[in-house]
């Protein structure tokens, strides 16, 4: 009998442990290194010829590794080696458009036209927006800059704002009107938290809260476990790029483009340059093939393809490789090394 991991279910060991990753439920889960090795070795020998190599105190873990993995149906046994009949995946990214994500951020002083940076985003065949908003906002001048987005195809448009009572009452309402993906809010009452998830538990919005008070570019960055993800892009992508700034492009709260709100770089003005001629730029792309494994600690972390990076906070500002600056995990001893002063949203 041969034992066979699912193609989608992915081994990813780091210096002291693993993570399994289960692409095709969006999942991941914490196994010892010495497990992963058992999973390599299981490619190309039987499950009982295997079995044999160790001592009755190690079948009987082996055997508890061996369940693990079918209750969680990560894998199958067969009769024959499937090897050739069931690949693995190969690592492919592929984007057909020049961006895929962009930042746009608002406060009091801007004075952006949002029909030509959309227009400009459309034409670059980016379909993920994520607007911050770092000032108080009516639901008039919102719905102003989600009227000018409609129409362009956009299939996510992420919100970061700070919290009333009438904007989540609005968003609530227009779910069906605009193509409104997530609504993050800020400045959210602690002791009220509870009720805003209640109240929208049915929304098509996946909607999340923070009393955390966001009013600048300076609060992203964070590496915490909420933020994980595993799914089959951010994996593949991970492979070869920058699971932050691979094909994106940002649009400050004066009018920068960059490649992040908080990167130092400055390609241009949007109310002056056309986004196309910024993206053509070898510099604009210097950070698109930094991945996790170039990653000074990245490299040596079990959750390197389920983490964002940031190349805009780093430890060490005059390399490049140097890891996240408000990531506090240590993969050496395994653990979170102090609590971060970003708490994350908490989710509906």
């Amino acid at each position: 009998m041969y034992f066979q991991l699912f193609a989608d279910c992915i081994p990813v060991k780091g210096y002291n442990r693993s993570v399994i990753c289960d692409l095709g439920r969006n999942k991941f889960n914490l196994i010892p290194n010495e497990l992963t090795d058992f999973i390599e070795e299981l490619k190309s020998k039987p499950f009982n010829s295997l079995l044999e190599d160790f001592c009755d105190d190690d079948k009987e873990t082996i055997l508890e590794y061996i369940e693990f993995l079918v209750n969680n149906e990560f894998g199958f046994f067969s009769e024959q080696n499937n090897n050739n009949s069931f690949p693995p995946l190969e690592a492919i990214f592929n984007w057909s458009g020049l961006i895929s994500n962009s930042i746009v951020d608002v406060d009091a002083l801007s004075s952006h036209n949002y029909e030509r940076i959309f227009s400009e985003l459309k034409e670059v065949n980016c379909t993920s927006v994520q607007i911050r908003f770092f000032s108080e906002q009516t639901i008039q001048n919102v719905q102003f800059i989600l009227e000018s987005a409609l129409d362009r195809d956009f299939e996510c448009i992420e919100l970061v704002i700070e919290f009333s009572d009438e904007l989540l009452s609005f968003f609530v309402n227009s779910e069906k009107v605009y193509p409104i993906t997530s609504v993050q809010f800020f400045s959210c009452n602690p002791d009220k938290i509870s009720d805003y998830i209640q109240e929208v538990n049915d929304s098509l919005i996946a909607f999340s809260f923070t009393p955390l008070k966001i009013n600048n570019h300076e609060h992203c960055g964070l590496v915490d476990p909420s933020y994980f993800t595993s799914n089959l892009q951010l994996f593949m992508e991970g492979q070869k790029f920058n699971t932050c700034l691979n094909r994106k492009v940002s649009i400050s709260a004066n009018g920068e483009i960059k490649n992040c709100p908080s990167t130092t770089e400055v390609y241009g003005f949007i109310n002056t340059t056309k986004l196309i001629d910024c993206i053509d730029r070898d510099d604009f792309k210097r950070y698109w093939t930094i991945n996790k494994q170039s990653i000074s600690i990245c490299k040596d972390c079990e959750f390197r393809f389920v983490c964002t990076d940031c190349r805009a906070f780093i430890e060490n500002p005059s390399d490049i490789y140097s890891k996240p600056l408000k990531c506090n995990y240590d993969p050496y001893s395994s653990t979170w090394l102090k609590t971060s002063n970003f708490p994350p949203f908490i989710s509906s």
